[in-house]
């Protein structure tokens, strides 16, 4: 019994992991701690995070070296 704990322990970890996050998300689906905007997400200007993700890509497509 130990040693299939410790030969299967990097899949064990991964199961319980996976499995605490999925109940913890199935948890905020019914009970949301903070309730939706009135707003759809989609209408959103991009700002935050989004903004921040978009000039790393940019940063990242036009990057050249100097010389």
């Amino acid at each position: 019994m130990n040693d299939f704990l410790l030969e299967h322990e990097a899949a064990i970890r991964l199961t319980f992991f996976l499995g605490i996050l999925g109940v913890m998300a199935f948890w905020e689906h019914l009970a949301p701690r903070r309730p939706l905007c009135g707003h759809p997400r989609n209408q959103q200007p991009f700002s935050g995070p989004q903004a921040s993700n978009l000039t790393l890509v940019a940063r990242l497509a036009f990057y050249r070296e100097n010389g």
